[in-house]
Order: structure tokens, then C-alpha cells, then sequence
């Protein structure tokens, strides 16, 4: 993609979704198509339908209690790619600096190249195990970068990164006043034996990263079959202002309803 030129489309998922069949299929991130008959459940079990002002409220709830958040830090969206865009949409201005990991996860440049974003890479470095180093990002920092970009587990090599670095780069981050995005889509691969601990998302780094502005997204790949697909944001944002996406009917895949609280 020219990151001169700014993006209308996504060239991969529009690959991944239109060309990608295959009988393994990993262009994709969701599970086989799945008809509701074969399920040993009720039409009443399905229900979706209720109190839906900032989100179906049972799921944002579940949501919450998995990742252990309150409920009004969940942000429900049609899949993390959704939720990384309503993120990046509520604090990118054109002209603002993204600074995103190489290598990156293209949609994340798509989604920044689209909002007008003048995008900046930082090196993740096979010879280094795909491992941040805070000092070059620190060194390719602006006064004019909103976002720190990156994902965990790193996309596409799977590199896990601690929550020390995290920490570094959401102090980098407040020098200038932006945030760290982290896309945790793949987080809970990581093996708790591996770790000693289960892991956990990046909102958890304590009360000093709400003013340093760590966010987090995960939640989609469980969550998909078919046309079910849903995704969801742990934001660690206040929320005296309320950027509202719009709501429409349509099935989940398409649905275009979503919420974003922010601060900004």
C-alpha cells in the first residue's frame, strides 16, 4: 500500500474474505460457518434482544467480567478491526503522527491511512525476537504523534510483550500527550505455565497508565462463525464526552451499530 495516498479500502480482507477459500483456511480468523439447528439449544436461548444504549448490556457485562473491567469501559464493535477503527477515528485529526510497529497487521495501516494519519514505523526485529525496543521508539516519537500503535501478541510473529515495556511506552507516550493502542486480539494464546501467570490486558498496568493512555482491543476470533462476528474494546478513557458511530439493523457481519466513550 503507497502510505502517501489515503486508503478507501482493505486490499487483504477484501482478498481474505472474497479469494481466501481453501479447505485450511488461514487467511481468516473465524471458525466454519455453523447452522443454528446443529446447536442443542432453544430460539429462546439465542435472545439478543434488550437494553442496547452503548451496547447489548448481557454481553457488554459478560464482556467486562471476563476481562475484568466495568462494563462501561467495553465497547462492543463488528470484530477488532471495528473496534481498532472507532478507537483510531475518535483521537486521529489528518495530519496527526501514528507511529505503528514493522511489521504491522496491514489493516491497522489501512485504518490510519484512511482517517488522513501521517503514519511513522517503528522495527520489531527478527534477530531480536520480534522484540520491542523502547529507545527506538523514543527516538521516532513526535510532538505531533496521537497514537502508539502495536500488537500483543505481536502480529504477525507472535512475539509476547511484557508488561514492562508496555509501561516504558505508555511513559514515552505521555511526553508528547498520546496514547499506546494495543491490539491483544491473540493475547489469550499466550500459555499461563509460560508466564507464570494468566496474561492480562494492558488496561490492568495500574491508574498511572490512564493519564499515559494505554488501550486495549481483543475479543473477536472467540467470538466468530459465520455471520456472528463480534468484537470489543477495553478502553481505559473518562467518559465526559460520548462519540456515538451510529446504529443500523443488519445481520452481525454487516451491523454497523457501535460506541465509542472517549475523552478527547
Amino acid at each position: 500500500m503507497d502510505l502517501g495516498e489515503r486508503a478507501m479500502s482493505s486490499v487483504y480482507l477484501e482478498w481474505a474474505k472474497l479469494e481466501s477459500a481453501a479447505r485450511y483456511n488461514l487467511a481468516t480468523s473465524g471458525m466454519m460457518s455453523y447452522p443454528l439447528a446443529g446447536l442443542p439449544v432453544s430460539i429462546a436461548d439465542l435472545e439478543i434482544n434488550g437494553p442496547t444504549l452503548y451496547g447489548y448490556e448481557p454481553l457488554q457485562e459478560r464482556l467486562a467480567r471476563k476481562c475484568g473491567v466495568a462494563p462501561e469501559n467495553v465497547v462492543a464493535a463488528t470484530g477488532t478491526s471495528g473496534a481498532n477503527f472507532l478507537a483510531m477515528a475518535a483521537v486521529v485529526e489528518p495530519g496527526d503522527d501514528v507511529l505503528v510497529e514493522w511489521p504491522a497487521y496491514g489493516i491497522l495501516l489501512e485504518v490510519a491511512s484512511h482517517l488522513g494519519a501521517n503514519i511513522l514505523r517503528f522495527e520489531r526485529r527478527f534477530e531480536d525476537g520480534f522484540q520491542i525496543d523502547p529507545d527506538q521508539v523514543r527516538a521516532k516519537i513526535t510532538a505531533k504523534t496521537r497514537l502508539i500503535v502495536l500488537t500483543n501478541l505481536h502480529n504477525p510473529s507472535g512475539a509476547y510483550t511484557s508488561e514492562e515495556t508496555l509501561r516504558e511506552l505508555g511513559a514515552i507516550a505521555a511526553t508528547v500527550g498520546a496514547r499506546v493502542l494495543v491490539d491483544e486480539v491473540y493475547l489469550d494464546m499466550v500459555p499461563e505455565k509460560l508466564l507464570g501467570w494468566p496474561a492480562r490486558s494492558s488496561f490492568h498496568l495500574g491508574d498511572q497508565q490512564f493519564d499515559q493512555g494505554v488501550w486495549a482491543e481483543r475479543d473477536s476470533l472467540r467470538v466468530d462463525s459465520g455471520g456472528r462476528r463480534a468484537g470489543a474494546a477495553d478502553l481505559a478513557v473518562e467518559r465526559p464526552g460520548v462519540w456515538d458511530a451510529g446504529a443500523c439493523g443488519g445481520t452481525a457481519e454487516r451491523d454497523c451499530a457501535g460506541q465509542f466513550a472517549s475523552d478527547s
